[in-house]
């Protein structure tokens, strides 16, 4: 299975297009995660502790794909955010 994080501003309109890519793919074996980057930090990284160190990068949006603990470069491109899911849907 994947983990799929979010990391960022929850209201910037990047984030939201690319949770919007995420969830209306369908994605039985993944579980998708908002990570906000709000000073302090949020309750997602007490609840998934991996989650603790996945940031936005330069102030974008950046996702996170993982699998058997391990995380997949960032990705902060829409369209690379696609190839990556076109990728994973064929393993299901």
């Amino acid at each position: 299975s994947y983990e799929i994080v979010i990391a960022g501003d929850q209201n910037s309109s990047g984030f939201q297009e690319m949770l919007s890519l995420l969830r209306d793919t369908y994605l039985p074996n993944a579980v998708i995660m908002t990570r906000p980057d709000p000073p302090d930090e949020p309750e997602i990284c007490r609840i998934s502790n991996f989650t603790k160190d996945l940031r936005a990068k330069d102030g974008h949006p950046t996702v996170y794909i993982c699998q058997n603990f391990v995380c997949d470069l960032p990705i902060q491109n829409l369209q690379e955010l696609v190839t990556k899911i076109e990728k994973i849907k064929t393993t299901f």
